[in-house]
């Protein structure tokens, strides 16, 4: 930071900020002269941050993610806007109105004008082939079984009954007759009468008798005898072409218009007989008068009519029945004959007002429209929406690369976690644009999620700061994508807020729920305030902000858990560990500390010590004291594959180093970094205390076996400069978060304080001092964003524990004279 406003800072710095020791080693100089000389070659000119960024190489990478989010966006923006996301009985908070005219089919009129169809379609009415069959042989059996009877005492009385034979008549009857077959004429008068009982007056039952006198069209179908051998008509038979056509003008098939003739029966259809009730009534009567001037029309004399017409009035029957199937056909077929009714919808014509309640009428319009509109649009039309979502798109992607790269470099210069962030964005506009689509009636509650979904994440992920920029994104993004209204995104923001301020540290998992109930609650209220604010206490509008504010809040409060599952996950994909793994990783049963514990009993009691000053000296420059405290916990951990070769765990035994060269002393020594990676891969340690352990030494010089290299190139007659500083180099990283930095700085201090025969606080504020500006001039703090004023409180809280932990006694009198033993320490342990 002080690098940037000094006007440089490290080329191979990995972080905007510069470093630190390029500052301090400009102003105070160096003792070493091959460091004057690299620093000269890595100080470049002073060049705006943006500049830089452009040239390093992952510039490309970012900008192709940041225009594939912009398109990706486009794409979902011009899908979801075009679905309406409105439902039967809201409250509407705006006017819409047609986009286009466009034609529809009025579908009340047109189903109204096909019922008026089916109603005035023709009645079908087939002959009574069986009954008509059997009044016929008896009529014209009639002669034959009179023949040569000279009265009637000599017939059967139930033929004479039927026929209400008499003496007079049965010698006008016996002309007609003959021993085996009637005369010809009176078998022609008896089809021509059997014939008129069907085609011209039918009988029919009384139930039916008014729907026949009062249907305009009506077809009468002759006996199947005479139509041959078809099948019965099926209102659900096909293909037409296979059944006669009911439609077809009366001919010898069909008789239409017919008077009819009612019978008091209790009638059936077709070939069904039923008998009148007993007794002789006015129906009889004039059925009697019409049987008689139908026979007399087919020629019967006057004399033999009445006698005809007897045996159709003692037994009368039905002479046609109702033909249902095709009656129904062809009522369907009037009905599709009827053309749909067209409705004109204007351009401008409003679908709804502001505050109607919506209808399922004009919300069917309202798909209409939005439908017509769609495909009435021209591709510039189509085009220019496009772009629009695309342009909005970009610029908030934009907007977020310029905002990470300045403030979040983690992210804006890592592609990998920036492609992280858009797709985290990306997914949750796509969760609550197809849940709106789908169920409109949570739509708003449905974006709220999804917005407190991604600002949880990235809070967890890269902090509070960053969460609530990302979460005002992603509320504008929500609301532009699911077509709401803007005063939505105010309540997104809202809650996104409230949930990222309750979210400063993460140690337990009461934590998160604690913070999504209080986000419940506030987006709650949120969204009845906006409610209400919108739909103006109209009629039903309280009731539907409520309904909006406890889906809100339920959804609000179900992020949390969701989050609570998910979280090994999130700490996997984004390679980060929340305060809840940090919180676990404290447990002294962890078996990587176990081991510790029994194998560096040294080690372990120094990285407690080192653990408690990072946390407290990352807690006072606002640093994660959490992480800081994991990191020097673990950062030793390499060191019990050879504890006995450090001289925290020797316990007073002999140094092994003593009978080493110092060439095998610094694999050992610097085989410990490396060892402890292995074992943090290998017991599944997070990612970030990865650097912690490979960096706490960073690149920093084994100066004790670096001098008695030296010491002994010399001894054995060597050049001096055989020996070279760099071999005795850690391999690094240097420190790269301020936490690293903060734990190089304390490992260092302790073990060296540990070195001091009387810790008083004034030896141990020098000691610290002077290790920090040792650091500072190597370039150890070059790669982190660690200031001066920072460094300098780590520095006085290191001093101020150390000498908390160092702290003086009071000497008890005693009887006895205690000699005080001197401590000896080997160079080794001082070094």
């Amino acid at each position: 930071m002080f690098g940037s406003m000094f006007g440089f800072g490290r080329g191979n710095s990995k972080d905007s900020h510069g470093g630190l020791s390029g500052s301090f080693g400009s102003h105070r100089g160096s003792t070493s002269s091959r460091r004057r000389e690299e620093l000269r070659r890595n100080l470049p000119r002073p060049s705006p941050e943006f500049v830089e960024w452009f040239r390093r190489p992952e510039f490309a990478a970012t900008v192709g993610i940041t225009f594939a989010f912009a398109l990706a966006f486009a794409l979902l923006t011009a899908w979801s806007r075009g679905v309406p996301r409105a439902f039967v009985g809201q409250i509407a908070i705006d006017s819409r109105i047609n986009l286009a005219q466009y034609e529809t089919e009025n579908q009340s009129l047109t189903n109204s004008k096909r019922e008026e169809a089916r109603r005035t379609a023709p009645r079908f009415y087939v002959a009574n082939g069986k009954y008509l069959s059997s009044l016929k042989a008896k009529i014209e059996g009639l002669p034959v079984a009179t023949f040569e009877k000279r009265s009637v005492s000599e017939i059967d009385n139930e033929l004479a009954n039927a026929f209400d034979l008499s003496d007079s008549a049965l010698a006008e009857l016996q002309r007609y007759g003959g021993a085996k077959v009637a005369s010809e004429n009176w078998r022609t008068w008896t089809d021509r009468l059997i014939g008129s009982l069907w085609s011209e007056e039918p009988i029919v039952a009384s139930q039916e008798y008014q729907l026949f006198m009062t249907t305009l069209e009506r077809y009468v179908l002759p006996p199947s005898s005479e139509r041959g051998a078809e099948k019965p008509t099926d209102a659900h038979e096909s293909p037409a072409s296979s059944r006669p056509d009911p439609l077809a003008e009366p001919g010898k098939e069909a008789h239409r218009d017919l008077p009819a003739v009612a019978i008091e029966s209790p009638g059936t259809r077709v070939d069904t007989a039923h008998e009148l009730p007993p007794g002789i009534g006015p129906i009889q009567e004039d059925l009697r008068r019409a049987i008689i001037r139908l026979a007399r029309d087919a020629g019967f004399s006057e004399q033999l009519a009445p006698i005809v017409a007897g045996v159709v009035v003692n037994d009368p029957r039905a002479t046609i029945g109702f033909d249902e199937n095709r009656t129904k056909l062809a009522a369907e077929q009037a009905a599709d004959a009827v053309p749909p009714e067209k409705e004109v919808h204007l351009r401008g014509e409003v679908i709804y007002a502001d505050g109607d309640r919506i209808t399922p009428d004009q919300l069917s319009r309202l798909i209409e429209s939005d439908t017509k509109a769609d495909a009435a649009a021209t591709w510039r039309q189509t085009l220019a929406a496009s772009l629009g979502s695309a342009a909005l798109g970009l610029a908030l992607a934009v907007l977020i690369l310029l905002y990470t790269v300045r403030h979040e470099p983690a992210v804006g210069t890592r592609p990998q976690r920036l492609a992280g962030v858009f797709t985290l964005m990306f997914l949750t506009t796509v969760f609550a644009c197809l849940a709106s689509a789908e169920f409109p009636l949570i739509a708003v509650p449905a974006c709220s999620a999804a917005c407190l979904l991604a600002a949880l994440i990235i809070c967890l992920a890269y902090g509070q700061r960053f969460a609530f920029f990302v979460s005002a994104v992603e509320a504008i993004l929500l609301t532009v994508a699911t077509d709401l209204p803007p005063t939505t995104a105010l309540v997104l923001v809202l809650g996104c807020g409230t949930l990222v301020a309750c979210l400063r540290e993460v140690r337990h998992r009461a934590t998160i729920v604690r913070a999504a109930g209080i986000t419940a609650i506030v987006s709650g209220l949120g969204m009845v305030g906006l409610g209400v604010l919108e739909t103006e206490l109209a009629e039903g509008g309280l009731w539907q902000s409520l309904r909006d504010g406890t889906f809100g809040a339920i959804g609000s409060y179900a992020v949390g858990f969701l989050v609570l599952g998910m979280l090994p996950s999130i700490e996997k994909a984004f390679g980060i560990s929340t305060g809840l793994t940090l919180a676990e990783l404290r447990d002294p049963r962890h078996p990587l500390l176990r081991q510790m514990q029994e194998r560096a009993a040294g080690t372990y009691n120094h990285s407690l010590q080192v653990a408690s000053l990072a946390e407290a000296a990352a807690e006072a420059i606002g640093a994660d004291g959490l992480l800081a405290y994991a990191g020097a916990l673990y950062h030793d951990i390499g060191k019990v594959n050879k504890p006995e070769y450090f001289v925290e765990n020797q316990l007073g035994s002999t140094n092994k180093h003593e009978r080493l060269s110092p060439a095998m002393s610094l694999l050992v020594i610097v085989g410990h970094v490396k060892d402890g990676l292995e074992l943090a891969k290998e017991y599944g340690l997070p990612k970030p205390l990865h650097h912690f352990i490979e960096s706490h030494h960073g690149t920093t010089l084994v100066e004790y076996f670096f001098h008695r290299a030296k010491t002994e190139a010399e001894r054995k007659g060597e050049d001096e400069d055989s020996v070279e500083e760099f071999d005795f180099r850690y391999p690094g990283p240097r420190p790269r978060t301020k936490e690293a930095a903060i734990l190089m700085l304390c490992d260092c201090s302790e073990s060296a304080t540990r070195a001091l025969n009387e810790p008083t606080h004034n030896r141990i504020e020098g000691l610290v001092r002077s290790l920090a500006r040792r650091r500072l001039d190597d370039g150890q703090f070059d790669e982190c964003p660690l200031t001066f004023a920072e460094l300098k409180i780590v520095e006085d809280t290191i001093i101020k524990t150390l000498s908390a932990i160092h702290h003086g006694r009071i000497a008890y009198p005693s009887t006895t004279r205690i000699e005080p033993k001197t401590e000896i320490r080997s160079d080794a342990a001082r070094a």
